[in-house]
């Protein structure tokens, strides 16, 4: 759509509850500018934010407090709902100042923001730093090549080039997820596919797998200790799925930018990477709804030795998310024994509680109860593989005792 905002109707691409603030945006930042929505707007569906693309023509002008600044070009425009204090340009400014150089590489430009109290809502205004924004993609729109090779290159910027290494404060496992989530963990959405899948026991059978509750697992002798080792603190995106990601249209540069840094703050690392492993598996809904692909998923994923049988076992439509994870986690494990290898046995452990934590938050967000449930299962795997891995097989088996649901052979 072409038009002139400040002479037309507000454009059909906003959607209603955002279109009186969009009219007060015409009239303030867009007066006599023409508009374009070059690509269907890729609002990112879980927030409620609106985020598209938007191209100003060369005539704006402008009548707010921006000093007739005029806009040109390409901008991603985002259109939120204003929560509290925080706002997503302190989030921003603060993640942009963790590593100024990292962030001028793969940050939006702020360029402009607009809060407006009448119409409850936000306004921000991006544009990337020496490229065209109609020239990029979400990763939703690329082939697996692409996709795989865009995924790694994120993955192993996270570790390698935004955080240093810090090593944080250590604490009980289940405290480690309790920050990640917060008060996630307590919603009604997330009971509710908890007992959907667990029908009120601190198990899930899944396959040949009998898997913990991942609600229960500060309740296991591994869940209480301390985490064993020196956990890896560091700046998070906090939101990181596949629509907050943008990528040149040609992967030959290597270059990529991450956008939406509302829920950005410092944390424990790694949390960003298993949160996108999650949204991966989500990224057709309709893929792992067959509980027997997913178990084969991630039984895959335990296996290093793509000759398995395991590998095998999954379906082709499902490889380009077998490989995409694979290759996320060969960049953890790469930086880990690099330049992480004074704590490369905590890397892993951290890793695995923060898709515990990222698994769950996926399974409180408002979707198809189905997909909800693959959240939670993935939550319950890196749960039951922690515990695996932390508790001896004496205690492992008494918490299962304790708990009145021993089964017929040790998980």
């Amino acid at each position: 759509m072409h038009a002139s905002i400040a002479q037309c109707a507000v454009p059909d691409e906003i959607p209603r509850d955002f279109r009186p603030f969009f009219q007060y945006l015409a009239n303030t930042w867009f007066v006599k500018n023409t508009v374009e929505f070059p690509v269907p707007p890729f609002t990112d569906g879980y927030s409620g934010a609106f985020v598209t693309l938007i191209s100003l023509g060369p005539s704006g002008e402008s009548k707010h407090s921006h000093k007739d600044e005029i806009l040109q070009g390409d901008f991603v425009l985002k259109l939120d709902r204003r929560y509290g204090d925080r706002t997503e340009a302190d989030q921003h400014e603060a993640a942009r100042l963790c590593n100024e150089k990292w962030a001028k590489k793969h940050m939006l430009v702020l360029r402009r923001q607009e809060t407006s109290l009448d119409h409850g809502s936000v306004a921000l205004l991006y544009d990337v730093a020496g490229h065209k924004v109609r020239g990029t993609q979400s990763p939703e729109n690329m082939d697996a090549g692409e996709l795989k090779s865009c995924i790694r290159q994120v993955a192993k910027s996270l570790v390698s080039e935004w955080n240093p290494l810090e090593v944080g404060k250590s604490q009980s496992a289940w405290e480690f997820v309790e920050q990640w989530s917060g008060k996630r963990l307590r919603d009604e959405r997330l009971l509710e596919v908890q007992r959907e899948v667990t029908q009120g026991t601190s198990i899930i059978r899944f396959g040949d797998r009998i898997l913990l509750n991942p609600l229960h697992l500060g309740d296991t002798p591994a869940g209480r200790e301390r985490f064993p080792g020196s956990p890896i603190q560091g700046m998070l995106h906090g939101d990181l799925h596949l629509r907050n990601i943008l990528a040149p249209k040609r992967q030959d540069s290597g270059d990529f930018w991450l956008i939406d840094f509302a829920y950005s703050h410092k944390g424990f690392l790694l949390y960003d990477h298993a949160y996108l492993e999650v949204s991966l598996l989500l990224s057709n809904p309709e893929r792992f709804r067959d509980g027997s692909r997913l178990y084969k998923l991630l039984v895959a994923l335990d296996e290093r030795n793509p000759d398995s049988r395991s590998w095998a076992a999954v379906a082709p439509d499902d490889f380009c998310v077998l490989d995409c994870i694979r290759g996320l986690r060969y960049e953890i494990e790469k930086w880990s024994s690099i330049s992480a290898s004074t704590v490369k046995g905590s890397v892993e452990t951290q890793f695995l509680l923060a898709r515990v934590s990222a698994g769950l938050n996926w399974a409180n967000k408002p979707l198809e109860l189905a997909d909800r449930k693959t959240a939670f299962i993935y939550a319950a795997w890196a749960a039951h593989q922690f515990n695996k891995e932390n508790t001896p097989d004496e205690a492992w088996w008494q918490f299962f005792k304790n708990v009145s649901l021993c089964p017929q052979a040790p998980p």
